[in-house]
Formats: C-alpha cells, sequence, structure tokens
C-alpha cells in the first residue's frame, strides 16, 4: 500500500545521509500505528517518490512530501487471518496476529467446544494458549485509533 504525506527535517537531519534519516523518522513515525484508512503499519517497505519539498516559514525545517510504501493489515469483515491464541478463558478466545491487534472468538462461535482447564477441546482439536489457528472476522469497529474484532473459526 502506497500512503502520501510530509516528514520534517531539521538542519541538523540535512546531511549526505539524508534518505536513510527519512527512512529512520517514517519507520519510527508509523510503525505500530492504526488508521481506519490504512489499518495496522506493521513496516515501511521503501520510499517510492519524493514529491516536493519546501523550507518552513516558521523556522528552518524542510518539509518533504513523499510517498512510502508500507506493509499493512487493514481488517474488514470476512477477512481471514492466521493467528496465535495469547488467552484463553470461559467467555471464549483471544487470537494474536502479527503482534499487531487481538480478535475475540466468543465461546458462542466455538460451536461444540468445552472448555475445561483453560483450553477448548471438541474430538480431536483442542484451543490453548500460543497455538496457531486460522480465523475470520465478523464484526468490527474503530475506536481511538484501534480496531476491536470479533471473529470465528475459519
Amino acid at each position: 500500500m502506497i500512503i502520501t504525506d510530509t516528514i520534517l527535517l531539521n538542519a541538523s537531519d540535512l546531511t549526505t545521509d539524508i534518505n536513510n534519516i527519512i527512512f529512520r523518522k517514517l519507520k519510527h513515525n508509523y510503525i505500530g500505528t492504526c488508521t481506519y484508512k490504512y489499518g495496522y503499519i506493521i513496516d515501511v517497505l521503501k520510499i517510492t517518490r519524493i514529491i516536493d519539498n519546501t523550507i518552513s516559514n516558521i523556522n528552518a525545517d524542510v518539509i518533504i512530501n513523499l510517498e512510502f510504501e508500507v506493509n499493512t493489515i487493514l481488517p474488514k469483515v470476512g477477512l481471514e487471518l492466521k493467528g496465535i491464541i495469547c488467552m484463553v478463558c470461559p467467555e471464549g478466545i483471544f487470537v494474536n496476529i502479527i503482534d499487531n491487534f487481538n480478535i475475540l472468538i466468543p465461546k458462542s462461535q466455538l460451536d461444540n467446544f468445552q472448555y475445561i482447564n483453560n483450553q477448548f477441546t471438541k474430538d480431536d482439536t483442542t484451543l490453548c494458549n500460543d497455538k496457531q489457528i486460522d480465523i475470520k472476522i465478523d464484526f468490527l469497529k474503530y475506536e481511538n485509533n484501534n480496531f476491536s474484532c470479533i471473529g470465528s473459526l475459519c
């Protein structure tokens, strides 16, 4: 996914290593953030284009308008993901997606599973902490720069 935004550089950033400085600032500003439009930003991959640059009227900062490519997870209803079970409780399980967000799978979505000793069991299938599973997002809400998701097993 491509994002267009601006970044500020102060005078001390204007060195022969300016491209690496811009890239490090992008990583620092974006990795781990979440927006409704882009979802969870996992990584900044590369700068694709520097569109423009100007000097601030207020101070000597350089304002750089650029495009950069990011790796994201944008939660959508119906999206299927792999995740790791991070918590099991009688009300359901929480599944962690790439250390960025958790999805609740409520007990009502765990048909015929029985909760015993901090795990859900059905026939030969056991859902317990640290197990990787496939899930699907059934409901989501965006609030306070975060998605809250409810899902089910695939």
